[in-house]
Protein backbone atom coordinates (compact mmCIF):
# COMPACT_ATOMS: atom_id res chain seq x y z
CA UNK A 1 0.00 0.00 0.00
CA UNK A 2 3.13 1.99 0.00
CA UNK A 3 2.69 3.76 3.40
CA UNK A 4 -1.14 4.82 2.67
CA UNK A 5 -3.39 3.60 5.26
CA UNK A 6 -6.03 0.84 3.75
CA UNK A 7 -9.48 2.00 2.47
CA UNK A 8 -12.12 0.76 4.47
CA UNK A 9 -15.73 1.16 3.05
CA UNK A 10 -18.73 1.80 5.22
CA UNK A 11 -20.28 -1.21 4.96
CA UNK A 12 -17.12 -3.76 5.48
CA UNK A 13 -16.88 -6.01 8.39
CA UNK A 14 -13.31 -4.28 9.23
CA UNK A 15 -15.04 -0.78 10.06
CA UNK A 16 -17.23 -1.76 13.17
CA UNK A 17 -18.27 -5.13 15.03
CA UNK A 18 -20.86 -6.00 17.37
CA UNK A 19 -19.74 -6.67 20.76
CA UNK A 20 -21.31 -7.01 24.22
CA UNK A 21 -20.44 -4.81 26.81
CA UNK A 22 -20.99 -4.51 30.52
CA UNK A 23 -22.57 -1.93 32.18
CA UNK A 24 -24.15 -1.46 35.50
CA UNK A 25 -27.62 -0.49 35.79
CA UNK A 26 -29.18 1.12 39.28
CA UNK A 27 -32.99 0.10 40.78
CA UNK A 28 -34.10 2.99 38.70
CA UNK A 29 -32.88 1.41 34.72
CA UNK A 30 -30.04 4.24 34.67
CA UNK A 31 -26.56 3.03 33.10
CA UNK A 32 -23.89 3.45 34.82
CA UNK A 33 -20.16 3.44 33.60
CA UNK A 34 -19.39 1.60 37.23
CA UNK A 35 -21.50 -0.06 40.08
CA UNK A 36 -20.17 2.44 42.59
CA UNK A 37 -22.30 5.06 40.41
CA UNK A 38 -25.15 2.42 40.24
CA UNK A 39 -25.14 1.74 43.57
CA UNK A 40 -25.62 5.66 45.08
CA UNK A 41 -28.08 6.06 42.53
CA UNK A 42 -30.56 2.99 43.16
CA UNK A 43 -29.66 3.04 47.30
CA UNK A 44 -32.07 5.28 49.70
CA UNK A 45 -29.35 4.70 52.59
CA UNK A 46 -25.78 4.06 53.78
CA UNK A 47 -24.63 2.12 57.14
CA UNK A 48 -22.75 4.19 59.66
CA UNK A 49 -19.15 2.72 59.94
CA UNK A 50 -19.54 4.13 63.63
CA UNK A 51 -22.55 2.26 64.79
CA UNK A 52 -23.73 -0.22 61.80
CA UNK A 53 -27.24 1.52 62.01
CA UNK A 54 -29.09 2.78 58.17
CA UNK A 55 -28.95 6.48 57.53
CA UNK A 56 -30.18 8.62 54.89
CA UNK A 57 -27.97 9.14 51.21
CA UNK A 58 -28.44 12.43 51.30
CA UNK A 59 -27.57 13.03 55.05
CA UNK A 60 -24.86 11.46 58.12
CA UNK A 61 -25.99 9.49 61.14
CA UNK A 62 -27.37 11.88 63.11
CA UNK A 63 -26.71 9.92 66.52
CA UNK A 64 -22.87 9.58 65.50
CA UNK A 65 -22.69 13.18 64.62
CA UNK A 66 -24.46 14.88 67.86
CA UNK A 67 -22.08 12.39 69.73
CA UNK A 68 -19.05 13.42 67.97
CA UNK A 69 -20.28 17.22 68.71
CA UNK A 70 -21.18 16.66 72.21
CA UNK A 71 -17.53 15.48 72.47
CA UNK A 72 -16.10 18.21 70.98
CA UNK A 73 -18.09 20.30 73.57
CA UNK A 74 -17.27 18.26 76.48
CA UNK A 75 -12.97 18.72 75.54
CA UNK A 76 -13.51 22.57 75.78
CA UNK A 77 -12.68 24.01 79.10
CA UNK A 78 -14.82 25.60 81.01
CA UNK A 79 -15.40 29.09 81.76
CA UNK A 80 -18.08 30.76 84.50
CA UNK A 81 -20.30 33.24 82.80
CA UNK A 82 -19.76 36.54 83.81
CA UNK A 83 -23.30 37.08 82.64
CA UNK A 84 -22.42 40.02 80.52
CA UNK A 85 -20.41 38.08 77.66
CA UNK A 86 -22.94 36.78 74.87
CA UNK A 87 -23.66 33.43 74.83
CA UNK A 88 -24.26 30.56 72.09
CA UNK A 89 -25.74 26.79 72.29
CA UNK A 90 -22.61 25.45 71.05
CA UNK A 91 -22.82 24.76 67.22
CA UNK A 92 -26.07 26.26 66.26
CA UNK A 93 -27.47 30.33 65.42
CA UNK A 94 -29.50 30.56 69.22
CA UNK A 95 -27.46 33.33 70.68
CA UNK A 96 -27.96 34.73 74.03
CA UNK A 97 -26.83 38.70 74.68
CA UNK A 98 -27.70 38.59 78.38
CA UNK A 99 -29.57 37.07 81.33
CA UNK A 100 -32.98 37.74 80.26
CA UNK A 101 -32.68 36.11 76.86
CA UNK A 102 -31.32 32.98 78.24
CA UNK A 103 -33.57 32.68 81.75
CA UNK A 104 -36.67 33.17 78.60
CA UNK A 105 -35.48 30.32 76.29
CA UNK A 106 -35.07 28.30 79.48
CA UNK A 107 -38.56 28.65 80.67
CA UNK A 108 -40.29 28.45 77.00
CA UNK A 109 -38.13 25.26 76.46
CA UNK A 110 -38.83 23.83 79.77
CA UNK A 111 -34.73 23.00 80.45
CA UNK A 112 -32.37 24.50 82.76
CA UNK A 113 -29.47 26.05 81.88
CA UNK A 114 -27.46 23.68 82.86
CA UNK A 115 -28.62 20.90 80.67
CA UNK A 116 -27.41 23.25 77.51
CA UNK A 117 -24.13 23.12 75.54
CA UNK A 118 -23.18 26.99 76.32
CA UNK A 119 -19.68 28.38 75.01
CA UNK A 120 -18.90 31.83 75.98
CA UNK A 121 -18.95 34.05 72.29
CA UNK A 122 -15.62 36.48 71.33
CA UNK A 123 -16.02 39.53 69.54
CA UNK A 124 -15.54 39.48 65.76
CA UNK A 125 -12.70 42.21 65.20
CA UNK A 126 -13.45 45.13 63.46
CA UNK A 127 -11.22 46.06 60.51
CA UNK A 128 -9.30 49.39 60.98
CA UNK A 129 -8.66 51.66 57.92
CA UNK A 130 -4.88 51.77 56.77
CA UNK A 131 -5.05 54.78 54.26
CA UNK A 132 -1.62 53.60 52.83
CA UNK A 133 -2.73 49.96 52.25
CA UNK A 134 -6.22 51.02 51.46
CA UNK A 135 -5.26 53.39 48.65
CA UNK A 136 -1.93 51.23 47.49
CA UNK A 137 -3.53 50.30 43.85
CA UNK A 138 -4.47 54.30 43.70
CA UNK A 139 -1.47 56.02 43.93
CA UNK A 140 1.09 56.31 42.01
CA UNK A 141 4.56 55.18 42.42
CA UNK A 142 5.92 57.08 45.53
CA UNK A 143 2.84 59.14 46.01
CA UNK A 144 1.10 59.79 49.29
CA UNK A 145 -2.08 59.57 50.76
CA UNK A 146 -3.35 63.26 51.50
CA UNK A 147 -3.67 64.72 54.85
CA UNK A 148 -7.47 64.76 54.86
CA UNK A 149 -8.23 61.09 54.18
CA UNK A 150 -5.36 60.41 56.70
CA UNK A 151 -7.34 62.57 58.89
CA UNK A 152 -10.36 61.12 58.28
CA UNK A 153 -9.34 57.20 58.40
CA UNK A 154 -7.73 58.17 61.89
CA UNK A 155 -11.21 59.80 62.67
CA UNK A 156 -13.15 56.52 61.65
CA UNK A 157 -10.78 54.17 63.58
CA UNK A 158 -11.03 56.42 67.25
CA UNK A 159 -15.14 55.69 66.27
CA UNK A 160 -14.58 52.25 65.34
CA UNK A 161 -12.36 51.45 68.70
CA UNK A 162 -15.41 53.56 70.70
CA UNK A 163 -18.00 51.37 69.03
CA UNK A 164 -16.78 48.18 70.69
CA UNK A 165 -17.55 44.66 69.08
CA UNK A 166 -20.03 44.72 66.38
CA UNK A 167 -20.96 41.22 66.64
CA UNK A 168 -20.05 38.58 68.21
CA UNK A 169 -19.21 34.39 67.35
CA UNK A 170 -18.80 31.04 68.78
CA UNK A 171 -15.53 31.07 71.29
CA UNK A 172 -13.66 27.97 72.46
CA UNK A 173 -14.89 27.80 76.01
CA UNK A 174 -17.71 26.36 77.41
CA UNK A 175 -19.92 28.65 79.77
CA UNK A 176 -20.63 27.31 83.55
CA UNK A 177 -24.41 28.37 84.09
CA UNK A 178 -26.22 27.27 86.56
CA UNK A 179 -30.11 27.73 87.48
CA UNK A 180 -29.29 29.62 90.76
CA UNK A 181 -26.55 31.90 89.00
CA UNK A 182 -29.51 33.81 87.23
CA UNK A 183 -32.55 33.15 89.35
CA UNK A 184 -34.35 30.57 87.46
CA UNK A 185 -35.51 28.40 90.08
CA UNK A 186 -36.65 31.49 90.95
CA UNK A 187 -38.38 32.25 87.96
CA UNK A 188 -39.90 28.63 87.48
CA UNK A 189 -41.85 29.22 91.00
Amino acid sequence: MNGKEPIVLFDSPEAAQFKTVGVWVSRHGRPCSDERCARYDGCTHYVCEECGQPYPKTSYCIPCHDKMRRAIFDAMPKMPWDTTTPLVIFNTDIYFFDVGDLLEYCADNEVPPESLPLVLCVPKETPELDPDDFFYDVLGEGGDVPGEIVKAAEAFNAAVQAAGPLSWCEGTEAAIVTAKDIGYEEQKQ
